[in-house]
C-alpha cells in the first residue's frame, strides 16, 4: 500500500512539475516577438448576435488601416448592406441603411454594450490577435505585477486571485497559446457593478500564411442583460490595401444613436 502511495506522489509531483511559474520579462519579450504588425488587415466572417431579445444572423466585411480606422461593413440575406461602422481613435460613427439614419458618437458609448470602457486601441489588438493587459493595450512587466503566471505544455495562464481587485472595481484573467504566445481567453469582472466580459478564441488555422484564430465568441454579463456574440472568420489577410470608404447620404438623419452624453 505504502508503495502504491509513494508512486502516486510520485506521478502527482511530476505533473505539479510541468506547470512552472513563468519570467514576466521573458514572457513579455516572447509575445512582442509574436505580435502581429502590418499596415493593413482585412477579413470576412460570419457574424451572430443573440441578447436577451433578439438572434440575429450577419455578414461582415473588416478593414483596418493600423492606428488609423477599422471599417466594418455589415449585410444581411442577399449581401443586401444594412450598416457602415467607422472607428477612428477618438470616434465612432454608424450608418443604418435600413431607417436612413447616421450616428456619431464616442467610446463610452460602447460600454452599454460591451460592459467595458474600450478604446480603438483595444480593438485593434483584439483584431489582430495581439495580447494585452486591460485596460492598458500592451503588455508590459508594470502592467502584469501581482498577476500569477503558469505554464504548462499547452497554455499559460495569467491571473490574479478574487482578492486582488484594482481601483475600478475590475479584476482580469487571460490564457495564451503556449508556443505561439497568443492569446485563447480573456476575462474581465466588474465586482462592484456584477458584469462580466469574457473572450474564447477558437482553434488557430491558416488563413493563406497567417496563423489566426477560426473565431471570436464574445460573452457579456449584466443584471439587465446577456449577450453574446460569435463571429466565425472564412477569410483574414494582411498588407492588401483596399479603399475605406465611409460617405453619408445627405438625405439620412442625424439621430442620437444610445442617447448618451457625448463628450
Amino acid at each position: 500500500m505504502k508503495t502504491l502511495l509513494s508512486i502516486f506522489l510520485l506521478f502527482l509531483s511530476l505533473g505539479i512539475s510541468n506547470a512552472q511559474i513563468f519570467d514576466t520579462a521573458k514572457l513579455c519579450n516572447r509575445i512582442e516577438e509574436k505580435a502581429l504588425r502590418a499596415d493593413f488587415y482585412s477579413a470576412l466572417a460570419r457574424v451572430k448576435y443573440t441578447d436577451n431579445k433578439q438572434d440575429v444572423g450577419l455578414d461582415a466585411n473588416i478593414l483596418i488601416r493600423t492606428d488609423s480606422a477599422i471599417w466594418v461593413s455589415v449585410s444581411a440575406a442577399l449581401n443586401i448592406e444594412v450598416a457602415r461602422i467607422l472607428l477612428t481613435p477618438d470616434s465612432v460613427r454608424m450608418i443604418n441603411k435600413l431607417q436612413n439614419t447616421w450616428s456619431s458618437f464616442s467610446y463610452s458609448a460602447l460600454k452599454s454594450i460591451l460592459g467595458m470602457e474600450v478604446n480603438f486601441a483595444h480593438i485593434q489588438a483584439f483584431f489582430y490577435n495581439n495580447m494585452f493587459i486591460y485596460p492598458d493595450n500592451k503588455i508590459t512587466t508594470e502592467n502584469l505585477a501581482g498577476y500569477k503566471i503558469v505554464e504548462s505544455p499547452i497554455e499559460i495562464e495569467i491571473s490574479k486571485g478574487d482578492s486582488l481587485v484594482n481601483d475600478a472595481g475590475l479584476i482580469s484573467s487571460y490564457k495564451i497559446q503556449n508556443k505561439l504566445f497568443k492569446p485563447i481567453f480573456m476575462q474581465i469582472k466588474d465586482v462592484v457593478r456584477k458584469r462580466e466580459f469574457t473572450v474564447n478564441y477558437g482553434k488557430s488555422r491558416k488563413f493563406s500564411k497567417l496563423v489566426y484564430p477560426s473565431e471570436f465568441n464574445i460573452n457579456t454579463l449584466s443584471e439587465k442583460n446577456k449577450v453574446n456574440i460569435n463571429l466565425q472568420f472564412s477569410k483574414v489577410q494582411i498588407n492588401k490595401p483596399k479603399r475605406i470608404s465611409f460617405n453619408i447620404n445627405s438625405k439620412y438623419k442625424k439621430v442620437d444613436l444610445f442617447k448618451v452624453e457625448q463628450k
